[in-house]
């Protein structure tokens, strides 16, 4: 599949949850406002979910850069699937 894959979803598609996926790792809009909540109410740090997402970008960056036609870029990783369930949780 590759990337050629990841030219069918667009990253509006992804952010608004109109794409097929797993229970809760596809509304990204959803998981950044339940986040954002979770850090104002301090039951969870936002060093730790800033720190997690910034990783996750810069390393997809360094790869796509590397070699686009093989690896993603970073936004699609952030968008798509378990990413921002894991750095809220």
């Amino acid at each position: 599949m590759g990337t050629a894959a990841v030219a069918r979803y667009s990253l509006t598609g992804l952010l608004m949850g109109q794409q097929v996926g797993g229970i809760g790792t596809i509304f990204a809009l959803g998981l950044m406002i339940g986040g954002l909540y979770l850090i104002l109410r301090g039951f969870i740090r936002w060093e730790i979910s800033l720190s997690y997402i910034a990783g996750i970008l810069v390393t997809a960056y360094v790869f796509n850069l590397s070699n686009p036609e093989k690896y993603a870029g970073p936004w699609f990783h952030l968008l798509a699937g378990y990413t921002l369930l894991g750095a809220f949780s």
